[in-house]
């Protein structure tokens, strides 16, 4: 069991470090790259649903949403069902950084998948 537990250990590695390459090539930070990677292209959500989803405050949320609005990815407007609160939609740009960041992930576990493993399983090349 201890060999499954230390491929997973390496396999997350892998997987952080990759995220890491790609908040890096498209000028990310950590809860804003969450955000996208999680946002459906076509979904809007509210500040209350998204900053769940990404694991934030509502206010650390609010503030992660500045940001992707000033970097073009986000569209802000009224909600009318709540007056306190917004709707957040990706825009075009956001639309476009959001095919780049899956793409980028299909990426990575191709090149984890396409690598081979001992036959215990117990190593992982990347």
């Amino acid at each position: 069991m201890n060999d499954m537990m230390d491929m997973i250990i390496k396999l997350k590695g892998c997987c952080e470090r990759e995220e890491q390459k790609i908040m890096s090539t498209l000028e990310l930070k950590p809860s804003e790259y969450r955000a996208l990677a999680l946002m459906k292209p076509d979904h809007t959500y509210t500040n209350d649903q998204l900053s769940r989803e990404i694991g934030l405050s509502k206010s650390r949320g609010c503030r992660v949403f500045e940001k992707l609005l000033q970097k073009g990815y986000l569209r802000r407007r009224e909600n009318n069902e709540d007056k306190r609160s917004f709707l957040y939609q990706l825009t075009r740009s956001g639309k476009k950084i959001k095919e780049k960041i899956t793409s980028l992930k299909r990426s990575c576990e191709s090149k984890i998948l396409s690598k081979e493993y001992s036959s215990q399983g117990s190593s992982v090349y990347v």
